[in-house]
């Protein structure tokens, strides 16, 4: 994170018609909740460590992103991943089983769940774990366990 004077700056106004966008959020409170996500982080590594008897290869680092954060990253995980045509092939099979119906669309329905639903993920790439933002207390620590 650079230092630069254009946190500083005044926002432009809003285009006419067009409702002011939200502050971003500040960034010292930003970098607290990084902080925060990465002290629990650590914490949880050693208090599962502990359970399981194995002690970790490595420390492994946090990121607190927002939900569409969240699933932007799946997505570029899974593009990375699985085909396209594996994704397709897997939602044509559950039509013609009747799971579903003829105009589902079982990729957009699929993330459309999962940015409900999801409160972390591991990418092995990068060796990171990506926190939903909103995540709190009891939720917080089980993503985290898990």
């Amino acid at each position: 994170m650079g230092c630069s004077g254009a946190g500083s700056r005044s926002p432009a106004p809003p285009a006419e018609g067009r409702p002011a966008a939200a502050p971003a959020a500040a960034p010292v409170e930003a970098a607290k909740t990084q902080r925060s996500a990465a002290e629990e982080t650590a914490r949880t590594l050693a208090l599962v460590a502990k359970a399981r008897g194995l002690a970790p290869t490595r420390e492994v680092p946090s990121r607190v992103l927002t939900r569409s954060e969240l699933i932007a990253r799946i997505k570029e995980h899974v593009a990375a991943q699985v085909p396209e045509e594996a994704i397709a092939h897997e939602g044509a099979v559950m039509k013609l089983l009747g799971v579903v119906p003829l105009g589902f669309d079982y990729a957009a329905v699929t993330f459309g769940m999962l940015e409900g639903q999801v409160a972390g993920f591991y990418e092995p790439k990068d060796g990171t774990l990506y926190l939903a933002a909103d995540l709190e207390g009891d939720a917080a620590r089980a993503t985290l366990a898990h």
